[in-house]
């Protein structure tokens, strides 16, 4: 009885851990994602203020807010800063 009892509390253990490892990879997963995207969409903001083409105010999902030395991508309150200069 204690043998099973233990396989149990066994088994219960790796399935939360197969689990909890599932999630964190989805997570870091997305995270990944959303940076490669922000990525991109600084270059796309950044050609285009170079060829002096107008900038949207969403572009890839990013709300983007101007700023005096540069600007930021705002997404599902994560945001992405990108200054000029120093």
């Amino acid at each position: 009885m204690v043998d099973a009892l233990f396989g149990i509390l066994v088994l219960l253990i790796s399935i939360g851990f197969v689990f909890q490892t599932v999630a964190l990879y989805e997570t870091v997963n997305q995270r990944a994602f959303e940076y490669d995207l922000a990525n991109r969409t600084v270059v796309n903001v950044l050609v285009r203020q170079f060829v002096k083409c107008e900038i949207c105010k969403n572009i890839n999902g990013f709300e983007i807010i101007e700023k005096e030395d540069g600007f930021t991508l705002s997404k599902n309150n994560v945001d992405f800063h990108v200054h000029f200069g120093r």
